[in-house]
């Protein structure tokens, strides 16, 4: 071991370990993360009135608090992103939204989930996206 620069302590070398793809047991596995999910959104949304002011900020606080509380769940050497979508519902009214995204990936070790909720007065739409970083 050498010492590092600024302390007496010695400096570890790491070598890299050439791992193009998970070990099989280190695959995402979609169900448990998207009940972790569906959870979050129901806690955080079942009396939540829609505010068009505070939207932005609360999809912000929800995405943070989901990678929070998912960050155990997720396998060795995977990266997640999350994107949360609040919308105002109105009695009566005949729309809706459509959220899409496209990314670049591998089939075989990459994988998302989606999860909705619906409140009286705004829906949810959450993507939690899991990428292998090798």
């Amino acid at each position: 071991m050498q010492k590092g620069k600024d302390s007496n302590q010695p400096q570890a070398i790491y070598e890299n370990s050439y791992r193009t793809d998970p070990e099989p047991q280190n695959l995402f596995k979609t169900t448990p993360i998207k009940e972790i999910v569906n959870g979050i959104l129901k806690d955080q949304f079942e009396s939540y009135e829609y505010d068009p002011n505070d939207a932005s900020d609360r999809s912000q606080d929800v995405a943070t608090l989901i990678i929070n509380r998912v960050k155990d769940q997720i396998p060795p050497r995977y990266k997640c992103a999350v994107q949360v979508v609040i919308s105002q519902t109105r009695p009566n009214a005949q729309y809706g939204f459509d959220v899409s995204s496209r990314c670049l990936w591998n089939t075989d070790t990459d994988n998302f989930i989606t999860a909705n909720y619906h409140a009286p007065k705004c829906t949810i739409s959450c993507q939690l996206f899991a990428c292998y970083k090798e």
